[in-house]
């Protein structure tokens, strides 16, 4: 908690942290690290030379080995310099469960023993370590020149794999200089956090290059890249310093790199201004390969997947350029609020995430402000938090973390979209200028330094006097959401509401066990008799309290644009009815339409309203014409017809429903973007008639399936948008000579987002032999690692696949957890492969399976995986009958 507000705050206690993490021993620490760095891409092996100077912490007497951390690295040869003296390390070993390896020495040596506190020795080592195919430490990254596979060496460090490189004190709070050399063929680019100051030849067809210093920084933030690139260059010229910006692109496809140029010149200068504080590193390089995550913010080199960051001007869709501004967004806000000023602990992970979300759609909204992007953030961050969170498997922002292990499966929608939420929150109710006000003083007052989570709040505390621990606490340090139930009573001319909070749960709706109360800033609107609106806010630091309004209103809508983070529970039959006018004529905000389907689906799905509801609802969207709104639509679409799939007499009407529903959207819309046409309305025609034709549409089948074929003879005549639609609609719908064209277009096209469309596409087969081809895809390495998730996601969405993706994940586990075991994906294929079974007997099943297979780092995913199952597979049992009798009565 805020130390500074401890004196005025008696509701909260501290937060939990785990007293027993697994951390090394306090006894020297690192100043600067010296790494020359070899790697060999035709073997995949690495080579490092490394001195460590390191400062003495405790007395000399008090160290009988130095420990550090090591994984997958071997040390071959190692010493201590004391002074002019040169000790050799007696005994080198391993503690692999830690990663610890010890480095035991004569301590007794009267050089060394004459040693004091704050003295400096230095640790010389010589390792070698293999380029894994892991998406993890020092690895190799596989890319396609004039169609020949090649590879380069990229890192990606973060949590905790420095150490799989070299050896060091891989903790977030043990910042150093970091001195790099690396070694590289001459048709490569070398790059590093910082520039290079030396190059020159090192044998015949190698070369050396020599970098500056790096400001003080994180093990998880030092990065090295060997890889054939071109690049496009500019000056941020905006910026204090006028930082030089760089984007490395494939060979011959600079103009692929020009978007994200703009895009990050731009943003340096935003953030600049916005911080108050300039840009802290030398330069800005970023450059595109095979990583596991989206991007990696580390200091002065972000890298990201290539379609994070490139955008080809004939073939990158709108929603993909769109991502890209979003991710360089991020990545370049972490330069300040990361990597400037790092989490102490892994505890506090959301520090760097949840502010760098906000940052992405507040930098986005300022440089495209025509794009609306905080409405798409409630759509695509807000509620995708909520979804996690109202699991009992679900874990607080600030999370205890104990080894290392338990890292990666907090890199998830809590820390980043929850987090998010709850900045956007707390800025709503401190306003935007004093929370800025706060942040910056937080980034000044702990600069090249590390800071917790009362740290941030002891600094808003000090530039605005409230009390934001009291208003953060129960978000941040505990588990959960509230659902804030209302019932009415009439007295005389008024409405008397009572609204009473309990923690929500899918699995049982109200979970009154849990004694949490928050602090909730409710705010509502009123339509009154003469249809005036009347906006009223309150805190609900209650339990319960109670509101009146006029018996003569005519609707009311609680939490106005989303700013809270609670579900609303009204229990009236007539509060959705009368909010159907006012979706309708679009009186309510976007987020505020798309904020009541989205509660009704979510509360049927808990059982706190009936299913029908929902469906009573989406009459009412008919006539959207808000892309964001058209998202929640289809999502909660695709939530409903997962449930329902296998449900022989339900699913044709569900179907005749959605297309009732899409049809009068794409009517609009239709096939062709019209002139001068948005950029929210190119990103919602894909949304819209996607649906269509999954829903079964013959006439946008049809129509897809012939711009598949005018595709295939000219890739010109088919807009990047659709392409994701005529590849769903050619696999979904034909036969085993469509899978194949697109198989074939995969093969040959050099465009990242290309394959990445066909390999979502290519799970939706309808052949068990072309579903089973798609899964084999996903280990056999004909998919790279990182792209795996894209073709699981095709094949999770399939009806016809769900039996077939269960039982393809449990005759394969060991493959799957020894290809990628050590970063994110094993966790997220377990969901992706089980999260569409709704048959009870299967569900038991899996859950059995997984108990007795799951490992450390996927145990937090799979207890997610196994209840949210359960949950849905409980929604069938409960409302298939009443939603039978509903669609019976009302889709003919």
């Amino acid at each position: 908690m805020c130390r500074c507000a401890r004196t005025h705050e008696d509701s909260t206690s501290a937060p939990v942290v785990a007293v027993d993490r697994v951390v090394l021993p306090k006894t020297v620490k690192p100043l600067t690290y010296r790494l020359t760095l070899n790697p060999d891409l035709e073997k995949f092996t690495f080579t490092v030379e490394e001195q460590v100077e390191l400062k003495l912490l405790v007395q000399p007497s008090e160290i009988t080995k130095i420990v550090a951390n090591c994984k997958e690295v071997v040390v071959h040869k190692a010493s201590l310099s004391v002074g002019n003296t040169l000790l050799p390390i007696t005994k080198i070993s391993y503690e692999e469960e830690n990663d610890f390896v010890n480095f035991e020495f004569d301590h007794k040596d009267q050089e060394f023993a004459n040693l004091e506190i704050g003295d400096v020795i230095t640790l010389n080592i010589q390792s070698t370590g293999e380029l894994n195919d892991k998406l993890v430490g020092f690895y190799r990254s596989k890319y396609y020149k004039d169609g020949v596979e090649k590879y380069g060496a990229v890192t990606q460090f973060e949590a905790v794999d420095a150490r799989r490189c070299f050896v060091c004190w891989d903790e977030p709070a043990l910042k150093a200089v970091f001195e790099v050399t690396l070694i590289a063929p001459k048709t490569h680019v070398a790059l590093s956090n910082m520039n290079c100051i030396e190059e020159k030849e090192y044998d015949n067809d190698k070369k050396i290059c020599k970098y500056a210093p790096t400001p003080i920084m994180s093990t998880y933030l030092v990065a090295f890249v060997v890889y054939e690139y071109d690049y496009v260059e500019a000056i941020a010229t905006e910026t204090k310093n006028k930082v030089p910006v760089r984007v490395y692109t494939p060979l011959g496809k600079k103009e692929q790199g020009e978007f994200a140029l703009e895009v990050a010149c731009k943003c340096l200068a935003l953030y600049e201004k916005y911080f108050d504080i300039p840009y802290p590193f030398a330069k800005m390089d970023m450059a595109g390969c095979q990583l596991s995550a989206g991007a990696m913010e580390n200091s002065g080199l972000v890298l990201y997947r290539e379609t994070a960051l490139y955008v080809d001007p004939k073939n990158t869709s709108s929603s993909a350029k769109q991502y890209v501004a979003i991710v360089v967004a991020h990545e370049l806000s972490h330069q300040w609020f990361g990597n400037l000023v790092t989490m102490e602990w892994w505890h506090s992970l959301f520090l760097n995430e949840s502010y760098a979300t906000f940052m992405e759609y507040y930098a986005v909204d300022q440089l495209y402000p025509e794009w609306n992007v905080f409405e798409q953030f409630v759509h695509d961050d807000f509620f995708k938090a909520m979804a996690l969170d109202a699991l009992a498997s679900s874990h607080p922002v600030h999370v205890p973390v104990r080894v290392a292990a338990e890292i990666d499966e907090i890199f998830d929608a809590i820390s980043y979209s929850k987090g998010c939420c709850c900045v956007r929150m707390l800025i709503n109710w401190l306003s935007n200028e004093r929370f800025r006000e706060g942040m910056i003083h937080y980034l000044k007052k702990f600069s090249y330094q590390n800071a917790d989570t009362e740290d941030l709040w002891e600094a808003l505390y000090e530039r605005t006097s409230q009390n934001v621990t009291e208003m953060m606490y129960s978000w941040i340090y505990k588990i959960g959401f509230p659902v804030v139930s209302i019932t009415e009573e009439i007295q005389q001319d008024h409405k008397v509401l009572t609204l009473r909070q309990n923690r929500f749960l899918e699995k049982c709706g109200i979970f009154e066990s849990d004694d949490t109360v928050w602090v909730i800033p409710v705010s509502y609107l009123v339509c009154g008799a003469d249809d005036s609106i009347t906006e009223f806010s309150l805190e609900l630091k209650e339990r319960e309290t109670k509101v009146s309004i006029p018996t003569s209103s005519k609707w009311i809508k609680f939490n106005k644009n989303q700013t809270a983070f609670f579900r609303l529970n009204y229990q009236s039959d007539s509060y959705y009815s009368s909010l159907v006018e006012p979706i309708k004529s679009k009186i309510l905000s976007p987020i505020d339409r798309m904020s009541i389907i989205e509660d009704a689906c979510t509360l049927s799905k808990a059982g706190l309203v009936p299913t029908e509801r929902v469906f009573v609802l989406f009459s009412a969207y008919a006539n959207e014409d808000n892309f964001t709104v058209i998202s929640s639509l289809a999502t909660c679409f695709g939530t409903l017809y997962n449930i329902y799939k296998h449900e022989e007499q339900i699913i044709e009407k569900f179907k005749k429903l959605a297309v009732s529903i899409f049809s009068g959207i794409a009517a609009k819309l239709g096939w062709i973007p019209k002139p001068n046409e948005s950029h929210l309305d190119s990103m919602a025609r894909p949304i819209v008639l996607g649906a269509l034709v999954k829903y079964g549409d013959k006439a946008a089948i049809e129509k897809a399936t012939q711009l598949f074929d005018d595709f295939r003879k000219d890739n010109n005549l088919v807009i990047p948008d659709l392409r994701p639609v005529i590849y769903s609609a050619v696999i979904r719908y034909g036969n085993e000579e469509r899978f194949n064209q697109c198989l074939e277009i995969f093969q040959k096209t050099e465009l990242f987002e290309e394959k990445n469309r066909i390999l979502r596409a290519l799970g939706l087969a309808q052949d068990e032999k072309l579903i089973s081809k798609s899964l084999t895809m996903a280990i056999d390495d004909s998919v790279r690692s990182q792209d795996v998730m894209y073709v699981l996601a095709g094949v999770s969405s399939n009806p016809k696949a769900t039996t077939m993706a269960w039982k393809f994940l449990f005759e394969n586990f060991a493959i799957i957890k020894q290809k990628f075991e050590g970063c994110f994906l094993p966790g997220r294929i377990v969901k992706l492969l089980t999260e569409s079974v709704t048959n009870a007997d299967d569900v038991q099943t899996i859950r059995e399976t997984l108990d007795k297979v799951k490992f450390k780092s996927i145990e937090r995913s799979v207890d997610q995986c196994v209840e949210s199952i359960e949950i849905n597979s409980k929604w069938l049992q409960r409302s298939k009958n009443s939603v039978l009798e509903w669609l019976s009565n009302n889709v003919e």
